[in-house]
């Protein structure tokens, strides 16, 4: 069916996005859950301590902390990676 001219209207485009940051409050909870064992109930203030540390970075866009630069194999060499724990890097197959 071909559109009429009445109904070929064209939409109009949403541009922008809201803000993806959590209240501090939020934050702190679901930063506290990693925590919840017993064992850490003697450590609370250092805790709190480490919360405020996490809030500030994440204010300030501290995503990764530690980087280094990417390498000659990449177009941008001069352009920074995150530096992963060894945990999370890849082993190879």
């Amino acid at each position: 069916m071909k559109p009429s001219p009445a109904n070929s209207a064209v939409p109009s485009v949403r541009t922008g996005q809201g803000s993806t940051r959590l209240p501090r409050e939020e934050f702190g909870r679901r930063y506290g859950r990693q925590f919840y064992d017993p064992a850490f109930d003697g450590v609370k203030a250092e805790i709190g301590r480490l919360t405020e540390m996490a809030w500030e970075a994440n204010l300030a866009g501290r995503k990764s902390a530690r980087t280094q630069p990417a390498g000659p194999e990449f177009v941008e060499g001069a352009v920074r990676r995150r530096i992963l724990s060894k945990r999370h890097q890849r082993r190879p197959c």
